[in-house]
């Protein structure tokens, strides 16, 4: 089962560093994120939201963003769906998909919508380099995935469920596709709830072992492009 993958605040234990921005836009960001986090500490969750918010119109505002400050963008999306504001979240993942140079999904989504399950998953197999960033510690992730998308395009999703499960507890550097995996099948087992609540985990999945590097890549925006191709009732 997908874990519910609860998040602190984006600048509390899974902070990444935006002190290096260079632009005022980006210090503005910075400072609504940092008040933010103190509201939500004191549990004040209106103005946790209100200053989200400020820092998501200030990514609106910016310029196109690249790198760490798209993990930041998917950090403060997801906060701010778990926090019941998935508006200002869409906002943010449509921001994402405009600067981000990950590979398009709409034919995943129409695959998905029509029940060609067993071509989504086909397709899936042709994706292989995507699935963990050629991390080699997560070789075995990545065995995983290909099983997985293989049980998937015979239609056994039951068997690509279970793969995928391995895929994500395996994961050293990034679950983000191994997540976004799972979602599909339990969506084509007609799990939609689930499915969402694992594209939600795999649009912010992912770690940088180094500390210094962007972490997002094609399964966070897979995953994304489903939360808003398939959006909760």
């Amino acid at each position: 089962m997908i874990p519910s993958c609860p998040l602190p605040p984006p600048a509390q234990e899974n902070a990444l560093s935006t002190q290096s921005w260079p632009i005022a836009t980006a210090q503005r960001i910075q400072i609504a994120l940092h008040y933010g986090d103190l509201a939500y500490s004191r549990g004040d969750i209106a103005g946790t939201v209100a200053k989200y918010r400020e820092a998501a119109a200030g990514f609106v505002a910016g310029p196109l963003w690249g790198g760490t400050e798209l993990d930041e963008e998917l950090h403060l999306a997801r906060i701010l769906t778990q926090l019941h504001d998935r508006p200002t979240a869409q906002t943010l993942w449509r921001l994402y998909l405009r600067d981000t140079q990950a590979p398009g999904y709409g034919d995943q989504v129409r695959r998905l919508r029509t029940g060609k399950f067993d071509a989504f998953f086909a397709a899936m197999q042709r994706e292989d380099g995507y699935y963990t960033g050629n991390h080699p510690a997560d070789d075995g992730t990545a065995g995983a995935i290909a099983r997985g998308a293989a049980a998937g395009a015979r239609g056994d999703f039951v068997t690509a469920q279970r793969d995928f499960d391995e895929a994500i507890a395996g994961a050293v550097y990034s679950s983000a596709y191994a997540t976004y995996a799972w979602g599909a099948s339990a969506w084509a087992l007609g799990d939609h709830a689930n499915a969402r609540r694992a594209w939600l985990c795999a649009s912010d999945a992912g770690r940088d072992p180094m500390g210094d590097m962007a972490f997002n890549g094609a399964g966070n925006a897979a995953a994304v492009t489903m939360l808003l191709s398939f959006p909760s009732p």
